[in-house]
């Protein structure tokens, strides 16, 4: 598979809040970029499930929270 295919298919989404300054917005782009940079490391076995995981909820994403609510058909944007 290429990397581009691989930027699209592990595209993290930034969340625009009505009310964030360009600051606010300016560190949600930057954790946008941190969790696909670490999706990327994970896939490539750079990392392990427990790094993963961790880098994750360092950037305020519970992943555990996360795996419950995509069981239950909900979906999860921090």
């Amino acid at each position: 598979m290429s990397k581009a295919a691989l930027d699209e298919f592990f595209a993290t989404p930034a969340i625009w809040v009505p009310g964030m300054d360009d600051g606010e917005w300016q560190d949600e782009l930057n954790r946008m970029l941190q969790r696909s940079q670490l999706t990327h490391q994970f896939v490539d076995g750079e990392l392990s499930p427990d790094d993963y995981m961790e880098g994750l909820y360092e950037l305020g994403v519970d992943p555990l929270l996360a795996a419950d609510c995509w069981e239950e058909g909900f979906s999860f944007l921090p």
